[in-house]
């Protein structure tokens, strides 16, 4: 899934979404960046980790 240029939805967006949806067990995302690092971080699952930092 891709969120594009992020005009309509963001990555938080999709990411509350699918942590809500009760046939999703599991999610798994590359993010190259999140727009508002704040919504990520409050609508992310409890155990959402970075991969890495550059």
């Amino acid at each position: 899934m891709t969120t594009g240029n992020e005009a309509g939805l963001q990555v938080a967006d999709v990411i509350e979404w699918l942590a809500h949806d009760p046939n999703t067990r599991v999610i798994l995302a590359y993010i190259e960046g999140c727009r508002d690092a704040r919504a990520c971080a409050r609508r992310s699952p409890p155990r959402a980790r970075p991969a890495s930092r550059s």
